[in-house]
């Protein structure tokens, strides 16, 4: 007789008696008579169903129901522990699980309950069967044995009075009870810190114990959308990983919104995820998870989610349905582990994260150009959020991250200006007023903004992809009272960013990242010092080389022009004697901003060095340069300038103009450095020509290049 045999007794026993060959199966002793055979099966299916009906009992003694089930060695199939006592607790048979409980509690052969059980229990036993009515069914009893050295070791039984043709027996199950059973289970937990072991576990357990064909653990998630699946047992491989389950008006949510245990004889098979599987019915029982008292003294519950079981028949839920205090026991172990397993994957995300925040900073302020410290915060914000810890040197990406842009605020237009994007288009994005839209808003307040569902708060036109977003969190970067932008990620999960509690640490991040733009855009004024002249805010000789060299070096690879204006003011030493030096900067600086704005968008101005200016002019042939010359010349005899006493300063400028291609093509100087001495050498010679033809000229007559 195996497991499979027995099962099929305890589940179809009225279909087995009717089946010859089954019957000839599990007996083929000749000795043993149809009719004592079908009361002896009987009796066995009562022991796992209290409302199944026995067959002819009175047919047979005790005895001989004793010696079918060793005949058949049908309890030895049971997987626990089944016995025949008197009512006076003489042990007249018991079966190999039982056998093994009873000897390791300290009791020896030939066995009497009264050696393991004090006599109040066995006294409890007998009176509570004989109370039990149809109202009032048989539950299983949760008892105290003794154990030879004195430890109380607790047990569950299940007993039943059965009158055979000799009198009244007790017929029962026992096995260690569900508390003995969770002490095991807490100790193979310990051994382990991982959430994914310890569920498996608890499933595993719950399956043997409970004796069902399926069963799972289900968390709620923040905002009652939906279950997330944590883990599963007994329903194919495509349910072992996680996924999300519509709420709806499903059981699990009736248990964990009511805290009651829900039974459900038959399982919706167009909304049940379960049916597909040949679950029938099924038990949900709620996880909460006790937080304490409110300010009235009541007691405070988290609501995790459900611990769900399913059968494939009715006669397995009736035997499911009389356990609900044991699985009651079992939900609320089952919810302090899922707790303390929240708990613990949280605190080692929060570790990993916080550590990982570190990096973010080190990766950010290893930059000094702004973009390259805006692009490695958008990278590093977004790995932040996508990975966790899963041990020395391991990590585990997650999906929860979509995207995670920053806009920088420009104070000249007064708008967020795009700057950097992960994720999601760059090209798409455009500049943004301040409280406009989301990221305005933010912006306006310089008050976080997190959505939770995207699509339930707010339109998605006013968040970026917004029909691909689940969740979105929007933080200002700023300094205390300096505001520098704003950074933003978006999520494909709904809740993502409340669920890991992402705003403390981006608050943390959002002043380090302020820093970083701070310490970038401090280095490129300290680098513009170095190549701005101070007096007229024009480029200083190096800094105008360097452009005029890349710009040069561009017009050589293309063939085309470039002209360069070497233009030096006339008498300026006697402005400085009449007027005194400070007046004579005044009037420096007014020339250079008249430079400056002649020469926007086409030219590269700098200042050479005292009253001597150079123009560089991309794309310039010679002719074009001297008419552009003609009006600067023009704009500086008309330049008038008060000096600090008041008088006006006025001066003319002589100018020399050079031009590559025009007067060398580039063959005699390879290098950009040298054509760049030839255009110089050239353009000075030709302004001191201009000086000696009588000052406020122009010249670009030829000049040959050294062969």
């Amino acid at each position: 007789m195996n497991d499979k045999a027995i099962l099929r007794i305890n589940r179809n026993f009225s279909e087995l008696i009717r089946n010859k060959a089954v019957m000839k199966a599990i007996s083929k002793d000749p000795a043993i008579s149809r009719n004592a055979l079908i009361a002896a099966l009987s009796i066995l299916n009562a022991l796992g169903n209290t409302s199944a009906a026995l067959m002819h009992p009175k047919s047979i003694t005790a005895q001989q129901f004793i010696d079918i089930v060793e005949r058949t060695r049908i309890f030895d199939a049971l997987p626990h522990g089944a016995y025949v006592m008197t009512k006076t607790g003489d042990l007249l048979f018991a079966n190999h699980s039982a056998r093994s409980l009873f000897g390791s509690l300290g009791a020896e052969a030939p066995f009497h309950v009264s050696k393991v059980l004090d006599g109040e229990s066995l006294k409890f036993i007998v009176e509570r069967i004989a109370s039990a009515t149809a109202e009032d069914p048989r539950e299983a009893l949760f008892l105290t044995m003794t154990k030879s050295d004195g430890t109380k070791i607790p047990i569950e039984t299940t007993p039943r009075i059965i009158t055979f043709k000799d009198g009244d027996f007790i017929i029962g199950t026992v096995s260690l009870s569900i508390l003995s059973a969770l002490l095991t289970l807490q100790g193979a937990i310990a051994k382990t810190q991982k959430a994914e072991e310890v569920l498996d576990m608890v499933l595993e357990y719950a399956m043997n114990f409970f004796l069902v064909d399926a069963c799972s653990i289900k968390a709620i998630d923040p905002h009652a959308k939906s279950f997330e699946v944590l883990a599963m047992k007994g329903l194919g491989p495509d349910y072992t990983r996680p996924r999300k389950v519509p709420i709806e008006r499903t059981a699990s949510f009736e248990a964990v919104n009511t805290g009651k245990v829900v039974k459900k004889e038959v399982l919706n098979e167009t909304t049940s995820a379960t049916a597909k599987y040949g679950m029938k019915s099924g038990v949900f029982v709620p996880l909460w998870a006790a937080a304490g008292f409110d300010e009235n003294g009541q007691r405070i519950f988290h609501r995790l989610g459900t611990f769900c079981l399913y059968v494939k028949n009715k006669q397995s839920f009736e035997s499911l349905t009389r356990k609900v205090q044991q699985m009651t026991i079992f939900a609320d172990f089952v919810a302090i582990r899922v707790r303390e397993a929240e708990v613990h994957e949280k605190t080692l995300m929060d570790v990993a994260r916080w550590g990982n925040l570190t990096k973010v900073f080190q990766k950010i302020n290893s930059h000094l150009e702004i973009n390259k410290v805006l692009g490695a915060l958008v990278i590093q914000t977004k790995n932040m959020f996508e990975l966790r810890e899963k041990g020395k040197n391991r990590k585990e990406k997650l999906p929860g991250v979509r995207s995670c842009s920053v806009y920088i605020y420009d104070e000249a237009s007064g708008k967020l200006i795009p700057k950097a994007a992960v994720g999601r288009s760059f090209r798409k994005m455009k500049p943004i007023g301040i409280g406009e839209g989301v990221i305005g808003e933010v912006a306006k307040t310089g008050n976080p903004v997190i959505f939770a569902d995207v699509r339930e708060y707010i339109s998605t036109r006013n968040i970026p992809d917004g029909q691909r977003t689940g969740s979105f969190i929007s933080i200002p970067i700023n300094t205390g009272q300096e505001f520098r932008g704003v950074l933003s990620i978006a999520s494909v999960e709904e809740g993502y960013f409340d669920r890991i509690e992402a705003l403390p640490i981006l608050k943390v991040l959002s002043h380090g990242a302020a820093i970083a733009i701070n310490n970038a855009r401090k280095n490129e004024e300290d680098k513009l010092k170095g190549i701005i002249d101070d007096l007229t805010g024009l480029w200083n000789q190096r800094g105008g080389r360097f452009f005029c060299a890349l710009a040069l070096k561009r017009a050589k690879a293309n063939k085309e022009p470039f002209s360069l204006i070497m233009l030096d003011l006339d008498h300026f030493k006697k402005i400085n004697d009449e007027h005194g030096h400070p007046s004579g900067d005044l009037f420096l600086s007014s020339v250079g901003s008249l430079v400056a704005e002649l020469s926007k968008g086409v030219g590269i101005p700098l200042r050479y060095g005292g009253e001597e200016f150079i123009i560089g002019l991309p794309g310039f042939d010679k002719a074009t340069a001297n008419a552009f010359a003609e009006t600067v010349k023009k704009e500086i005899q008309n330049l008038s300038v008060k000096s600090e006493a008041g008088r006006l300063m006025k001066t003319t400028s002589s100018m020399g103009i050079s031009a590559y291609l025009a007067d060398f093509d580039g063959r005699n100087a390879r290098k950009v450095s040298t054509m760049w001495n030839l255009l110089y050498k050239i353009a000075d010679e030709r302004a001191y020509e201009a000086k000696k033809r009588g000052r406020n000229t122009i010249v670009a007559g030829l000049y040959r290049s050294p062969q």
